[in-house]
């Protein structure tokens, strides 16, 4: 999905406005492993994610949100 981004755009500069791309979204497929577990192939898709959205690195713990008031 990520890959698609620009691609309407490209497409039209390259055509000179002629093709308008349509894309339809095809299906979820579920992620072999454990979120979170080391090492899991949806381990590495959700710290890829957090990287790309700027988030810090490894997933959040209980003290990250545990209100100590």
């Amino acid at each position: 999905m990520l890959e698609s981004f620009g691609f309407a755009s490209f497409l039209r500069q390259k055509t000179g406005g002629q093709a308008f791309p349509q894309m339809i979204f095809s299906h979820w497929a579920p992620l072999a492993g454990n979120p979170l577990e080391a090492g899991s192939p949806a381990y590495t898709q959700v710290l890829a994610v957090r990287e790309r959205k700027g988030l810090k690195g490894g997933l959040p713990v209980l003290g990250d949100y545990y209100d100590k008031l």
